[in-house]
């Protein structure tokens, strides 16, 4: 576009697009003076686009006039589709259509009813227009602004779509044709509230998996079943527990990580796994260990929880002993003790089709083996005399030449005969007892005794531990989710299951379900009373397993004093100990003494490393000077016992006697007894003792 102007003075020649000056700088507009009063003044618009339409104007002024000259520019262009739209309501489907052209476009629409696509086919494509089956189409034109090119909306009302697939908006002028193509969801009344239904089924699904992942990242998490209870009480209660927390720490017995070698896995559940492990550095060898270690280190306090309790009982021959600990940096480790065979279940497990039964102690066939009621109102706890049994046919058992401690020696190479005798089981039983009489003496609640926690080594030898992290607890039918916990509730006495008390009381009363397990041969408990409800309502009547197979009479009674309802008038551990160690043969007793007193020797790893905790602990050399134990002397003169006892002692302030390695950090002595025999009143006074302390 451009401006001849004559003018003088010199005029100001601008421009301006409708009511919007150009910018002279922009390098489309350009003034040229062509003779003293001659100007020439142009506007060149390249590439110009529809939006440049309109009205451009020059407008020339000096000091005499103004003058304007206007240029009416239209850009002509093909349609173009803007918008093409869908929505639904109920019983029908609308599709939108903005197209905008100039000239001013028309538009048309189409139908496709093939299931397939139509595509560019042109046969498949149907006419629509007004009537055309209840179609409707409503068009509006507008120029939008000051602009020249028109715009068209059209709205396609579809009453049903039924074979309809797809619709086509096609747009033309004399410039060109444009054509758009929609393909459609079949909709009605109908579908749509099934649409709604499936949205909000979604919807809840999404909800309730939430709610599933929430409840599972919950579960109870993996905790420290071993409790130090406080003798002292405290104000209100009946009991008490030392927090964990409050125990002396285990840093005395961290082990180097870098001298612990990882081997093969023994078992793995599902909040950690136990490994066989190799240690270096505590003698000339390796020695083999087992180390825990949990999954999540947000759960090591547990874990920490179980090495400070296992730290202060100290070692014991029947407990898996604490060897050591590997701290931060890294997962907190708990190096235990190991036992080559496994637990107690498993091995009965296996060996259970190889029993000789030639021994049967007092077993008598007329007593019915069914179980049943026991009356609730009798609370006396009575231990039956048990006669010694004679030597078994098969042939006599001698303690191994090498320690028979598990992870001093391989355990493979002790004793895992692939026969089982009674007296082996009564051997169990009586190992176990002594077991937890060391543990109540240490006012230690184990909570959990079973056999899958009694672990077997060489030799005939078995240990108490925890080996819950061996299981899956989410998945093993022995434990009950409840609370923040998995509880084993077929192997907890009632107070445990109704009211969460648990005392060395409850673990006599799971004594005697293990009882029934070893002579049982590891069958499950209460297999009769699978469901949770139906053994709490049994257990609230009375109701008592009937007598094991391989059980005498005289060993089911020790089952039913554990099963006492009054927790005052179950057995103690101490009678339980006496009670089965007086029915093991010879052989049986020889070995268990030899064992103790390999144990005890000085040699054993669990000895020695508790000694050098305990140094480490305390100023001095312990072997130098050797802790005191106060004894009350009025209270020594005890009633004649069975060989192979120990009785327990209040600690008084009375007379002093030196104790050694066995006896660190316990408040009782052990004296020992060796008469020929006892009786009932033994066992009564004996439980009074233990009462007492």
């Amino acid at each position: 576009m451009q401006v001849d102007v004559v003018a003088f003075p010199p005029p100001s020649i601008t421009w301006r697009h409708g009511d919007h000056p150009i910018p002279t700088d922009t390098g489309l507009v350009s003034t040229t003076k062509t003779s003293s009063t001659r100007y020439v003044s142009r506007l060149l618009l390249v590439g110009i686009r529809r939006e440049q339409s309109g009205s451009y104007t020059a407008t020339v002024v000096n000091q005499d006039e103004l003058r304007e000259v206007t240029f009416n520019v239209e850009v002509t262009a093909p349609p173009r589709v803007h918008q093409l739209s869908e929505s639904a309501a109920l019983g029908r489907q609308t599709v939108l259509c903005v197209v905008e052209g100039d000239p001013a476009p028309s538009l048309q629409w189409y139908s496709c009813q093939s299931q397939q696509r139509c595509d560019g086919k042109t046969y498949l494509w149907q006419n629509l227009s007004t009537g055309y089956n209840g179609v409707e189409i409503q068009t509006n034109v507008s120029h939008p602004g000051d602009q020249n090119f028109t715009q068209v909306h059209s709205l396609l009302v579809l009453p049903s779509l039924h074979s309809v697939s797809a619709v086509r908006c096609e747009a033309k002028n004399q410039l060109g044709r444009r054509a758009w193509d929609l393909r459609l969801v079949t909709t009605s009344g109908i579908p749509l509230i099934l649409l709604l239904v499936v949205a909000i089924l979604v919807v809840l699904t999404l909800v309730f998996l939430i709610i599933l992942i929430i409840v599972w990242r919950k579960k109870p998490p993996y905790k420290c079943m071993w409790r130090i209870m406080d003798p002292s009480g405290s104000e209100g209660k009946l009991y008490s527990y030392v927090d964990p927390a409050l125990l002396p720490s285990t840093s005395a017995w961290e082990v180097p990580r870098d001298s612990v070698i990882l081997g093969s896995p023994l078992g793995a559940g599902g909040f950690g796994q136990i490994v066989e492990a190799s240690v270096t550095g505590w003698s000339d060898c390796s020695t083999r260990v087992a180390v825990k270690m949990l999954k999540r280190r947000s759960a090591e306090s547990s874990l920490m929880s179980e090495a400070k309790v296992l730290g202060v009982l100290g070692p014991h021959l029947n407990i898996t002993n604490l060897l050591g600990v590997c701290g931060p940096p890294g997962s907190f480790f708990l190096i235990t003790e190991l036992c080559g065979h496994g637990d107690l279940l498993d091995y009965l497990h296996r060996h259970k089709h190889s029993l000789l039964t030639d021994e049967v102690p007092h077993l008598d066939k007329s007593e019915a083996v069914e179980g049943g009621y026991m009356d609730m109102m009798n609370g006396d706890a009575q231990c039956v005399a048990m006669e010694t049994l004679g030597d078994p046919s098969h042939p006599e058992l001698n303690p191994s030449p090498e320690d028979p401690l598990c992870g001093d020696a391989d355990p493979g190479r002790h004793g895992d005969s692939s026969s089982l005798t009674l007296q082996d089981l009564i051997s169990f039983s009586h190992q176990v007892a002594e077991a937890m009489t060391f543990l109540s003496s240490k006012n230690c609640v184990h909570r959990d005794l079973a056999a899958r926690n009694v672990l077997v080594c060489g030799g005939g030898l078995v240990k108490v531990g925890d080996w819950r992290l061996s299981h899956d607890l989410h998945k093993d039918p022995s434990y009950v989710a409840r609370g923040n916990c998995y509880l084993p509730v077929k192997w907890m006495s009632p107070e445990s299951i109704f009211q969460s008390v648990y005392t060395t009381q409850s673990d006599v009363w799971s004594y005697g379900v293990l009882l029934w397990e070893i002579f049982s041969l590891g069958e499950a408990p209460y297999a009769d009373r699978s469901s949770t409800n139906k053994l709490c309502s049994a257990l609230k009547t009375g109701y008592r397993m009937a007598r094991p197979k391989q059980a005498s009479q005289d060993l089911y009674q020790l089952m039913i004093g554990c099963w006492k309802a009054e927790p005052t008038s179950r057995l103690s551990f101490t009678s339980l100990a006496v009670a089965t160690g007086n029915v093991l043969d010879h052989a049986h007793k020889q070995l268990y003494s030899q064992l103790k007193q390999n144990f005890l020797s000085g040699e054993n790893t669990a000895i020695t490393r508790s000694r050098a905790a305990r140094t480490d602990k305390q100023p001095g050399n312990l072997e130098d000077h050797p802790p005191e134990v106060l004894v009350d002397r009025t209270r020594t003169e005890l009633p004649e016992a069975g060989s192979s006892h120990s009785y327990l002692v209040t600690v008084e302030t009375s007379a002093r006697v030196q104790a050694g390695p066995e006896h660190l950090q316990t408040p009782l002595a052990v004296i020992e007894a060796a008469p020929e025999s006892h009786d009932d009143s033994m066992v009564e006074q004996t439980s009074d003792l233990m009462d007492a302390r």
